[in-house]
């Protein structure tokens, strides 16, 4: 599992006190040699994140200037302050986390999202390290700021399997194998802790899941869900899932960790049961969650 997000220093978007909720998406847009897309948006007392997932068909280390390159407007023609919170490059895929302020006003009803000047970095026959833009931008998505219920009653569950999860492989997000995306944007809290799921990313050889843990930024350290206790996967047509680590990402206050999910979800599954057992500090918490499958994916 790797650890290597960059992380700016200064950005308290993601911990328990100030959490303000999130907000599900399933925004993806294709053009030219890239394909991203939009899980979700996390808001605070202070402003809101939006993690952006781009995956090209070029191989090579993404990159993107997030305060040149990342403009956002509301419906109401409003712009916001774009900063780079976070990023974690890998060959073919760039996960952006960037920071906007305001906070969206009650009011607005969607966000629209450019992203320009997407490149990515190649290796001449002499050795040097050149960056060349890649096509298809800019890339415009839009996020609905009042979203579709993502909830369902949790199915039944099945005994589970005997032995350890698979280590994951990786790559797990490709650009030739993305399918499209199943928006969840779920949170629980219990005392000091939170825990916040993303969105559920379908392929065609597996499934990635990504969330977020929150916890009291003074006591330190947040395990990410992986380390922090079990976690287990079934649907409502008694099949249960390997979940495997692939990276997390972690400071004081939260965590985000990204999941790899085997063997594939057949597309007749309606629903999926999530159980979390986490941990931080003196204090440990179950979360359960029913996640509503759409009939086809986004994408």
């Amino acid at each position: 599992m790797s650890a290597s997000s960059t992380l700016v220093a200064g950005h308290d978007a993601r911990k328990r006190a100030a959490f303000g909720g999130l907000v599900p998406s399933a925004v993806v847009v294709r053009a030219g040699s890239a394909v991203i897309l939009l899980s979700h948006g996390a808001q605070n007392d202070k402003g809101a994140m939006l993690p952006l997932l781009v995956l090209s068909d070029s191989a090579g280390p993404l990159t993107v200037d997030a305060s040149e390159g990342v403009v956002v407007v509301d419906d109401r023609g409003h712009d916001y302050v774009v900063e780079e919170c976070a990023h974690h490059p890998g060959l073919g895929s760039l996960q952006l986390d960037v920071w906007i302020t305001p906070v969206p006003a009650p009011g607005v009803r969607y966000l629209q999202v450019s992203v320009d000047g997407l490149t990515r970095t190649a290796i001449t026959r002499g050795g040097e390290a050149v960056s060349r833009l890649l096509s298809g931008g800019p890339w415009d998505l839009r996020v609905e700021m009042v979203p579709s219920r993502t909830t369902a009653p949790v199915p039944a569950e099945q005994p589970a399997a005997a032995g350890p999860a698979p280590s994951a492989r990786v790559p797990a997000r490709a650009y030739a194998t993305f399918e499209g995306v199943v928006p969840i944007g779920q949170a629980r809290v219990a005392d000091d802790l939170g825990l916040c799921l993303w969105a559920l990313e379908r392929y065609r050889d597996r499934a990635v899941l990504s969330l977020s843990e929150l916890a009291d930024a003074a006591k330190g350290r947040v395990p990410p869900a992986s380390e922090a206790g079990a976690v287990e996967l079934w649907d409502d047509s008694g099949h249960r899932y390997a979940v495997a680590p692939v990276h997390s990402a972690v400071r004081a206050g939260g965590s985000v960790t990204i999941l790899e999910v085997l063997p594939v979800i057949p597309p007749h599954v309606r629903s999926l049961g999530l159980r979390i057992c986490a941990t931080h500090g003196d204090g440990e918490a179950e979360f359960t969650f029913g996640i509503s499958m759409p009939e086809a994916p986004t994408g």
